[in-house]
């Protein structure tokens, strides 16, 4: 089942929707895209390119992880970093960290933290 989030397309157009997670069609945007996410303690809207998101949603996927969690885990961590710049600067970290991500996607709750997931959570300390 594929994680919808609820997005605001930055056109001057202003359509709402669920938008699902995936590559944009051919010839689609790369400008920005609003979506809300829900932090731990609020909900908040993040803009960046759907190249981000997707990138973000592939990380849940390799570490069993929502998209809500992984920003919500970073928001914790993120010290002065805006949130979108700190989200940014996990999903490039967690892309140089060393080795692979797991190719096989899991939800399990009991999943041990990565080793990628720790370096890129790491660049925040």
């Amino acid at each position: 089942m594929r994680e919808s989030v609820s997005t605001r397309s930055s056109s001057t157009s202003g359509r709402t929707g669920l938008v699902p997670l995936d590559k944009p069609p051919a010839g689609a945007s790369q400008r920005p895209v609003c979506r809300n996410v829900q932090l731990a303690d609020r909900r908040t809207s993040v803009r960046m390119e759907p190249v981000m998101w997707n990138s973000l949603q592939d990380i849940g996927l390799h570490e069993g992880m929502s998209v809500n969690e992984i920003c919500s885990n970073i928001d914790r961590i993120r010290g002065p970093l805006g949130l979108t710049q700190a989200i940014r600067v996990f999903i490039v970290g967690y892309y140089r960290a060393p080795g692979k991500p797991d190719t096989r996607p899991t939800r399990r709750q009991d999943r041990p933290v990565s080793r990628r997931l720790a370096l890129a959570m790491g660049v925040f300390c």
